[in-house]
């Protein structure tokens, strides 16, 4: 179980790392960069197992075969990776949100189209799906109408100063107009298709759109998305490919296509991060790890003849590296740290080093650095003094009678600079108006504040006899 012990930046770095896999597969699947990047993995894993196993020459080879790919990698797709990092924007990268695709009428969308078809008037009209194209447009002039079959044609009429651009409907709305979009770089295509074509092609290339083109030479009608570019012959077929491509087979409700969609990431998530957990067990959790860990210093061994009177402190801070299950499993009891004091009898300050000898560790850890280095502690030496014994009266006992203290000294222990001083002992406060002759009673010593204690044998209570 220690084997697979998380602390929370363990956590963290587990589902971080799943986020960025999943955001990764899911952006890149289908494509090339994912099979070359699933490629470098392997390698990678084959490096690592060959280490493992003392092939120093397979090892090698694996290294350097790594680093030259990366570099031939970024040689030979430069023009790819600079379109996605200039034209991708890093939120939808990141997180692609779900929207509501509104109420628009498929019915009376194809039937506009094909009616601009047969007027051989060129239209470009973009269907934003879940992705936000802000990046990828320039020049748009907002809307934010309600879609509208005329609206439609008074923005394409070619009087119209924003004819040329492309239209964005999303969510039922025409939102923009006059946009201009990026074009396709892809080469070979035929001469027949313009710059709407291109500009149609590039951005469904950059996004999840779906672009519809009306020819303005000839008349007819294709739809684009991602790298499908399909003609349509008539507005049934066309109203019956949008339903599919938007809604799903069949015409299902896009609450439950949402919501599908959300489970199967959701479950390819979870997936991801089990594979990252055992990865991270088998590989991150042999790693060494570093961490600071507080704990109380003992100190051992003082002569009985001497008492530690002051010390700076009574902790050290302790830096230990050790393989990652072992550091996050570790607590401050498993931990000793102490300083022998048996040669320290001489009364005064000492400044003593703490070091890697005065801390006792479970195996597989080692100590990388200790605060403070050193404790400055102050002893003195113990000594024993003889105290006569006077009694503390309340009120003061008749004058005709005489008291008896027995014993009348007591020996004690304490530190020098403490009792040179003292010359006596009191006892607790004691009533003299209540004392009668012949009386024996016992009183016990005031030790609660003093500082020294009674050398073992010596009575805590003496008697006074009342003659």
């Amino acid at each position: 179980m220690s084997f697979f012990t998380f602390s929370w930046r363990d956590i963290v770095d587990i589902l971080l790392i799943s986020f960025f896999i999943h955001r990764f597969y899911f952006y890149f699947r289908g494509t090339n960069a994912l099979r070359i990047v699933v490629g470098l993995f392997f390698i990678w894993l084959f490096y690592l197992t060959a280490r493992a196993s003392g092939l120093v020459l397979t090892s090698w080879f694996l290294q350097g075969l790594g680093a030259t790919l990366i570099i031939l990698i970024i040689v030979v797709f430069q023009r790819e990776i600079r379109e996605i990092l200039i034209h991708t924007s890093p939120f939808a990268l990141l997180w692609r949100g779900w929207k509501g695709k509104g109420t628009l009428d498929l019915d009376t969308f194809s039937q506009t189209v094909f009616n601009f078809a047969k007027r051989r008037i060129g239209t470009l009209i973009v269907l934003e799906q879940q992705e936000d194209l802000s990046d990828h447009l320039q020049g748009c002039i907002s809307i934010g109408a309600i879609f509208s079959p005329h609206l439609l044609e008074s923005i394409f009429n070619p009087t119209s100063p924003i004819h040329d651009g492309a239209v964005i409907i999303s969510g039922g709305h025409i939102e923009k107009a006059g946009c201009f979009l990026p074009l396709t770089e892809r080469p070979n295509l035929p001469y027949k298709f313009g710059a709407r074509h291109r500009a149609a092609l590039g951005l469904a290339e950059r996004s999840d759109a779906i672009v519809v083109v009306v020819s303005e030479e000839r008349g007819d009608v294709h739809i684009v998305k991602g790298q499908m570019f399909n003609q349509v012959a008539n507005p049934t077929q066309l109203s019956s490919i949008l339903r599919d491509t938007i809604y799903g087979p069949e015409g299902k409700e896009i609450k439950r296509k949402i919501r599908r969609d959300i489970i199967k990431e959701l479950v390819g998530y979870g997936l991801i991060t089990m594979m990252v957990v055992i990865f991270w067990g088998f590989l991150g959790g042999r790693q060494p790890s570093l961490k600071a860990i507080t704990v109380p210093l003992e100190f051992r061994g003082l002569p009985a003849n001497c008492k530690m009177i002051d010390v700076s402190t009574n902790k050290v801070e302790l830096q230990i590296q050790g393989r990652r299950h072992l550091v996050n499993s570790l607590k401050p009891e498993q931990i000793e740290a102490y300083l022998d004091l048996n040669k320290f009898s001489a009364s005064g300050v000492h400044f003593i080093p703490i070091s890697m000898l005065n801390i006792n560790l479970p195996p597989g850890l080692e100590v990388m650095d200790i605060k403070p280095s050193r404790v400055r502690i102050k002893i003195e030496k113990l000594i024993t003094k003889s105290l006569d014994v006077h009694v503390i009266w309340k009120t003061k006992p008749p004058p005709s009678i005489n008291i008896t203290v027995m014993p009348k000294t007591v020996e004690v222990l304490g530190t020098e600079s403490k009792i040179k001083r003292i010359s006596y002992i009191s006892t607790v406060p004691v009533d003299g108006a209540k004392l009668r002759p012949g009386q024996e009673i016992e009183v016990a010593l005031a030790l609660a504040k003093a500082p020294f204690k009674l050398v073992p044998g010596q009575p805590e209570k003496v008697k006074i006899i009342i003659k």
